[in-house]
């Protein structure tokens, strides 16, 4: 299967190397590999670049491996001189100590996050030994859909989040909206009600990428790989 791979899906691996941009970028411009392709061959419609931009699904399982990598080393604090320290990232709003909220959910989700990364990577390795299998990818964002939604519910009812944004009717959750759009509930009614609905809408993307991952496991087929 690796020998199947195209020239473009090994190039992701640049990301993860000791890749040069700027060299790189000279090197290609030296060989005249950008200005002078308008007057070898004529100029490709706008569907055809973006046909072309698109990354194949091996392409795009190294991708993911790579992102989540770096996103593992920022979690644990290796791409930072100092640790990371939540409680910097906000303060008090009208009584509210945001700063100390997240302080308390990065201490509880540490380990968990971690530990969805690593399966992730893994994962996505697989998917790129296998060939980025349509179906193994299907089943694979079904699992880390529900672990990520079930993440989403944790924020909702049992983090220390929860008595800030938890509404328990759809009437209380869209009076709060209201009310942020008439800007009469002051500012921490205005932060509440925005972190509502990050994590309403956070929840309903990853039903949807459940549904979608479960049409792809029916089809077989993943529309992006044509």
């Amino acid at each position: 299967l690796i020998a199947q791979w195209r020239v473009k899906d090994l190039g992701v691996f640049e990301l993860g190397g000791d890749f040069d941009a700027e060299r790189w970028t000279s090197d290609r411009i030296a060989r005249g590999e950008w200005f002078s392709r308008g007057r070898e061959r004529p100029s490709k419609s706008g569907r055809e670049v973006r046909k072309g931009a698109q990354m194949s699904p091996v392409a795009r399982a190294a991708a993911s491996a790579i992102g989540w990598s770096v996103m593992l080393l920022w979690w644990t604090g290796l791409l930072q001189i100092r640790p990371i320290q939540p409680e910097e990232w906000a303060g008090v709003v009208d009584g509210v100590n945001y700063g100390r909220i997240l302080g308390q959910m990065f201490a509880v989700a540490y380990w968990p996050v971690i530990l969805f990364a690593v399966c992730r990577i893994g994962f996505d390795l697989m998917r790129v030994i296998a060939g980025a299998n349509a179906r193994l990818t299907a089943a694979g964002d079904i699992l880390f859909g529900l672990a990520a939604a079930w993440g989403v519910l944790w924020i909702w009812f049992w983090s220390a989040l929860s008595p800030v944004i938890w509404v328990g009717t759809a009437t209380a959750f869209f009076e709060r909206i209201r009310i942020l759009i008439d800007r009469s509930g002051g500012q921490e009614a205005s932060l509440a009600t925005i972190l509502m609905v990050v994590v309403v809408w956070a929840f309903a993307v990853e039903v949807a990428r459940i549904v979608r991952a479960g049409a792809r496991l029916a089809a077989g087929a993943d529309k992006k790989a044509a």
